[in-house]
């Protein structure tokens, strides 16, 4: 999982939205909670601590299913994403650039599940990642 910029436990979930709300990379995180919610059936988010090595992230689920992480990092966000064999097959029939392909298919020498790091800069970058997204709800 990618490491926050956000480490400290005593943040609260309104400063860390705060944060966020001040981010140059407001919009690519709203579109991504956007399409979340109108496509999943009982989405839900929450803000996870996972201690200061890796600080603070937002899980996105759909019922009981985590889809995806997202974690603030210095001048961007990145979402975080676990293929499993199902889906690392599922993503060779997607249109993903080249770069992501090879990525989604070195994480199988992982063992531990470990999630695909995905960097969101551009509106380019949210469109993959909500691809990368369709393929984990499908596994």
């Amino acid at each position: 999982m990618a490491k926050s910029i956000y480490l400290e436990k005593a943040m609260l979930s309104d400063e860390l939205m705060l944060a966020v709300e001040v981010s140059g990379y407001k919009q690519q995180w709203d579109e991504i909670i956007r399409y979340l919610s109108e496509t999943y059936v009982d989405f839900s988010q929450e803000w996870k601590y996972y201690g200061k090595a890796w600080g603070w992230t937002l899980m996105l689920k759909s019922k009981s299913k985590t889809l995806c992480y997202l974690t603030p990092a210095q001048e961007h966000f990145q979402v975080s994403v676990i293929f499993n064999d199902k889906g690392r097959a599922l993503a060779a029939a997607y249109d993903l650039p080249e770069t992501v392909l090879q990525a989604v298919e070195a994480s199988k020498s992982n063992p531990k599940n470990i999630p695909y790091d995905f960097d969101i800069r551009t509106n380019t970058d949210t469109d993959i990642a909500k691809r990368l997204i369709e393929i984990r709800s499908k596994t």
